[in-house]
């Protein structure tokens, strides 16, 4: 929805202070660019600041595998959820 906040939830770090983690959905579909997600998902990954969320639909399944060559354990591995 247009103009709504972005959530931000705080959490505990390992010397007790908070901070503040985003929560990030990537979708990957059957269109040419599944190796954008990935490359997204790799980048967010190392960041460590983002919580990522994956969903795949059944054409980016297919996608992944023919343009990337990866599989979708693999892929899938990238997102925290």
């Amino acid at each position: 929805q247009a103009g709504s906040p972005i959530r931000v939830e705080s959490h505990l770090n390992g010397a007790g202070r908070y901070h503040a983690r985003m929560r990030l959905i990537v979708a990957i579909t059957g269109s040419s660019g599944a190796i954008y997600g990935i490359r997204l998902l790799e980048a967010l990954r190392a960041l460590r600041k983002v919580e990522t969320h994956l969903i795949i639909s059944r054409s980016g399944k297919l996608t992944i595998g023919l343009e990337t060559g990866r599989k979708l354990k693999e892929v899938e591995a990238l997102a925290d959820e």
